[in-house]
């Protein structure tokens, strides 16, 4: 299986959990640039934009199988995720002109 095929496989192995592009890279044999490139080429999608893409769709799906509510998917949900956003919302928040 070539790097890329090995990457999904990992990812889609490994979701749930916290993993690293280091993670990912390591399970194909790859270094992390390498992968990087390799996985952008054939998907069009970084890895980790993939790995968050993956997350939100297992959580749509158990919205849709009937959990109890969205509150808790989230809280079942990455920290990275999380953290992501709360990134992105510091730094829109730094940069906008008052």
């Amino acid at each position: 299986m070539n790097p890329v095929g090995k990457a999904l496989w990992f990812i889609e192995s490994h979701f749930a959990q916290e993993i690293a592009l280091e993670d990912i890279a390591k399970s194909g044999g790859v270094s992390r640039y390498h992968m990087s490139q390799v996985f952008g080429i054939a998907t069009g999608l970084s890895v980790m934009r993939y790995v968050r893409g993956r997350r939100l769709t297992e959580a749509a799906r158990c919205l849709a199988s009937g959990a109890p509510d969205i509150l808790a998917i989230a809280l079942e949900a990455d920290t990275a995720l999380t953290r992501h956003s709360l990134a992105r919302s510091a730094i829109s928040s730094v940069s906008r002109p008052k």
